[in-house]
């Protein structure tokens, strides 16, 4: 699988860009703040229908859009993909709703939209405020963002990938859900299931501590049994497929920081299910999925009774897999609370390898791997250890780099060496 073509429309610092990207990827080259890292921003978007970066998705698009035509500001991104099963073409189109308006489209003054001079006001407000509509199509028809994730597959390596190790549960887990969501569609479909319920059941919980209603009352445990019955059911598949796709990524990734580390420590990733399981602990690895789901759900109904008052107290859902996390450990010491940074970004570097191998395993297919200047963030041998990496594997991939000392024209030879500024590229760059 391979990304043959990207358009840009609108897109952060990028007016227009029209691009056959080749089979062997990209180094693009260029001061900071000239659109590298939007470049990718972008593939990454096409491939999860979520930016790594952005808070929220009207920061995607650029600055002054639609002033020229007088219409909403808005971006587009297109993606040609090779395929193994064929080729397909991803779009995505954002447009920013108006901000600040009432009925029948009067702002917050009733002045219908109109500035002090009597002139349109778009209302649209500037880049980052209100928020856009997302419309995404798959080979031309439209689909659901769901139907769209791993049409194309990446993995990516940023700076702020070091998050990963000393950030919050919640970044973990939503790395966890990005990378298999690419590999299975059924498992984020679950997911957006799963994730319903705990909102509903949360909103009947908070229901019920406001009315001042006994946890022990009868009607209580009859509204809440089909929430239960949910949860457990749904959350038990989730639970069960991110400990089978975390014992995998531990395994690689234990392989891969040998390599990096010339076998000084060894690393492991361990699971902390929000359903404490000592069963999926011990013996998970020896059950099939069916099988590990089994376990969690036993674990999983005896723990929703033993913290029902808790739950009733503080008007929240207090097991299950939204409370997941992730622990990376060197020689059993955890690496987010003890690790040097320099630890810790080798470390983020082995699971991202690790995922490259996961992708190819669960899928068949190699992703396009990005790379973020990854120079900054590794010293020389390590350096030289990705691009052994990319070169062995035949990994298409796009590199960013602002200094082009760090990748001699011997190194990489296969990259087409771009130069972005200004978010335009066509510039070769010297080697």
């Amino acid at each position: 699988m391979h990304l043959t073509h990207l358009e840009l429309e609108q897109f952060r610092n990028y007016e227009r860009l029209d691009l056959t990207i080749p089979p062997r990827g990209l180094l693009l080259h260029g001061p900071n703040a000239s659109g590298k890292t939007s470049f990718l921003e972008a593939l990454y978007f096409l491939a999860t229908t979520k930016s790594p970066r952005a808070g929220v998705e009207r920061e995607l698009i650029r600055w002054g859009s639609g002033e020229e035509y007088g219409v909403p500001p808005y971006a587009r991104v297109v993606g040609r993909i090779a395929r193994r099963d064929g080729p397909a073409e991803v779009e995505i189109a954002l447009s920013a709703e108006a901000i600040g308006t009432g009925p029948q489209g009067q702002d917050e003054t009733g002045s219908a939209g109109l500035s002090g001079n009597g002139r349109a006001r778009h209302g649209y407000g500037p880049n980052g405020a209100g928020r856009a509509n997302k419309r995404i199509k798959l080979n031309g028809m439209p689909r659901r963002a769901l139907d769209v994730v791993g049409t194309l597959k990446v993995v990516l390596f940023s700076p702020q990938d070091l998050e990963l190790a000393i950030g919050s549960p919640s970044i973990r887990r939503r790395y966890l859900d990005i990378t298999i969501a690419q590999v299975d569609n059924h498992y984020i479909r679950q997911l957006g299931a799963y994730n319903r319920i705990v909102e509903e059941r949360n909103s009947l919980l908070r229901q019920i501590v406001q009315e001042g209603r006994s946890p022990d009352a009868r009607d209580v445990e009859q509204e809440l049994s089909y929430w239960n019955e949910e949860l457990v059911r749904l959350g038990s598949y989730v639970v069960a497929r991110r400990d089978g796709i975390v014992r995998s990524l531990a395994r690689l990734a234990h392989g891969r920081f040998r390599g990096l580390s010339a076998g000084e420590q060894a690393l492991d990733i361990v699971y902390q299910p929000g359903v404490e399981s000592h069963a999926l602990r011990e013996r998970g690895g020896e059950y099939d999925l069916g099988g590990r789901e089994s376990i969690v759900a036993r674990d999983f109904v005896g723990q929703l009774e033993e913290r029902r008052r808790h739950e009733y107290r503080r008007g929240v859902s207090l097991v299950g897999p939204h409370r997941d996390d992730l622990i990376f450990t060197l020689n059993g010491i955890d690496v987010g609370t003890y690790g040097s940074r320099g630890q810790q970004r080798l470390v983020v570097l082995a699971l991202k390898l690790a995922e490259i191998d996961l992708i190819r395993d669960e899928s068949g297919e190699g992703p396009l791997l990005l790379l973020d200047d990854a120079a900054s963030e590794l010293d020389p041998d390590h350096r030289r250890f990705v691009t052994e990496t990319v070169e062995r594997d035949q990994l298409q991939t796009i590199l960013t780099a602002t200094d082009l000392a760090n990748y001699p024209a011997g190194l990489l030879p296969d990259l087409e060496r771009l130069e972005v500024r200004n978010g335009m590229l066509g510039v070769r760059a010297e080697g």
